[in-house]
């Protein structure tokens, strides 16, 4: 979407595309801070959502 409302949610800086950083916590910051109901999804990397 191009808000960045995640990226400035996000504890770790991990929500920055270009970070890279691999240190997501799961805290769920992001997708309380999306104003867009569904655009942010957790999943396992089976495919598999949370």
């Amino acid at each position: 979407m191009g808000c960045r409302k995640c990226e400035r949610a996000c504890p770790t800086g991990e929500a920055d595309p270009s970070a890279r950083l691999g240190e997501c916590y799961l805290c769920g910051r992001c997708t309380e801070a999306c104003p867009v109901e569904g655009a942010l999804v957790y999943g396992r990397g089976d495919g598999k959502s949370r």
